[in-house]
């Protein structure tokens, strides 16, 4: 580790940013995958370097040792600015998606939605985290799956942000839990299941994939069904509580992030403002209505 300098790290960004700028990754399958940056990369190895710095076995070779990875290695890394993508779905678009899903998904792609989850969280919802008398669910277990064969590995005991998160039981939520409820399989005490096995990621995206390309919907991926109902949750709240409320986020940054809003909605509350501000200055275009202001003059 002691041989690594930040003048290593330099050569590794530009032989990486050169490949990648390069004809051959463009023209390769791999060119559509567009790199942007190589912050994942970055990250990655100060990870590995701050548990080289804590682990006991390496205590004495690591005490003089610093970070060679600088701010300004970011910024060598940056390949080019990210194609734009809408991340938050509309609630039209959702409802067309969910059409075109198999039963099972239907209702787990509306579950995720109505309670503005991580796919991981309502994948890995148990029986005994719903309480039908009291109109509640408790977000708590979580899917964890293989990150490369994509299949399930354990059922983690607790979210992302390590806390449960109670969810109001709507009557549509009701609907679907209590027609899960007709499916499930003696010791088997999770919601969302095939045959009483949990779900594969793997699985979740192919038929999200094809729903989402059969619905012929500008939207990929399982995390835009968050993102969808935190927006709207915006929209309809008014603010970043409601998003909040919604999504569990305990930072206003991250739930702005979820609920960015749409040019039209933009475009809708800027009409109603303007409205308000014609309605004053018709009101005050009778000049007899003006008062002067007196005119001193300056000594």
């Amino acid at each position: 580790m002691d041989e690594i300098k930040p003048s290593t790290i330099r050569a590794f960004i530009e032989k990486n940013v050169s490949d990648f700028k390069s004809g051959f990754y463009e023209g390769d399958a791999r060119g559509r995958a567009k790199s942007c940056r190589l912050d994942n990369e970055l990250n990655l190895f100060t990870t590995i370097f701050n548990w080289y710095k804590t682990a006991e076995d390496f205590e004495q070779e690591s005490v003089s040792l610093t970070n060679p990875v600088r701010t300004e290695h970011k910024r060598l890394g940056f390949i080019r600015a990210p194609q734009p993508k809408n991340r938050a779905i509309t609630l039209e678009h959702a409802l067309k998606f969910f059409d075109y899903l198999k039963p099972l998904y239907r209702d787990l792609a509306m579950v995720q939605f109505l309670c503005a989850d991580r796919i991981g969280e309502i994948a890995g919802m148990q029986w005994n985290r719903i309480d039908f008398e009291n109109s509640q669910i408790v977000i708590m277990e979580t899917c964890q799956w293989d990150q490369i064969s994509k299949t399930f590995r354990c059922l983690n005991p607790h979210p992302k942000n390590k806390e449960a998160r109670p969810v109001h039981l709507t009557k549509e939520l009701r609907e679907i839990l209590l027609r899960r409820l007709q499916a499930r399989k003696p010791g088997c005490n999770f919601v969302f299941h095939v045959k009483g096995e949990p779900l594969n990621y793997g699985t979740i995206q192919l038929n999200y994939r094809e729903a989402q390309r059969k619905a012929n919907i500008p939207y990929s991926g399982t995390h835009i069904l968050r993102h969808g109902m935190a927006t709207l949750a915006r929209k309809i709240g008014g603010g970043l509580d409601a998003v909040i409320a919604m999504t569990g986020h305990k930072d206003f940054k991250l739930a702005d992030h979820y609920s960015k809003l749409d040019h039209e909605f933009q475009k809708q509350t800027s009409e109603k403002i303007m409205n308000e501000f014609r309605k004053k200055i018709e009101g005050n275009s009778d000049q007899n209505n003006v008062i002067q202001l007196p005119f001193s003059k300056s000594k």
